[in-house]
Formats: C-alpha cells, sequence, structure tokens
C-alpha cells in the first residue's frame, strides 16, 4: 500500500501522461494483464503453503 503522500505523486504522475497527449492506463484490470507475477492459487488452507507460495511469486 502507498503512503499517504504517494498518492499524490501517482495523481501527478497520471495527469502529466495526460498533458503529453497519451493515456494514463492505471486501473487494476490494466496492471494485472501487464504483471508478469504467477497466478495466486485461491484455495490454500495452510499458513505454510501461503507462505511458500508468496516467497515463490516474489522470487521471480
Amino acid at each position: 500500500m502507498l503512503p499517504r503522500r504517494g498518492y499524490v505523486y501517482v495523481d501527478l504522475i497520471a495527469e502529466r501522461i495526460v498533458q503529453l497527449g497519451s493515456i494514463a492506463e492505471g486501473t487494476t484490470r490494466v496492471a494485472a494483464a501487464r504483471s508478469g507475477l504467477p497466478e495466486y492459487q485461491l484455495d490454500i488452507s495452510s499458513g505454510h503453503k501461503h507462505v511458500a507460495e508468496l516467497a515463490h511469486a516474489i522470487a521471480f
């Protein structure tokens, strides 16, 4: 999660992108589509498996 002041910078960057004639694509859907992270398994019930899955995802 971004610190509170980080949101100000994100907004300024998005505004600048638009001013330069492009489109600021900052939606969750766009971020997920462009992400290189593997899909997270939603059926994990063990805490140890969650840690292992998270470590595996971060290792990429």
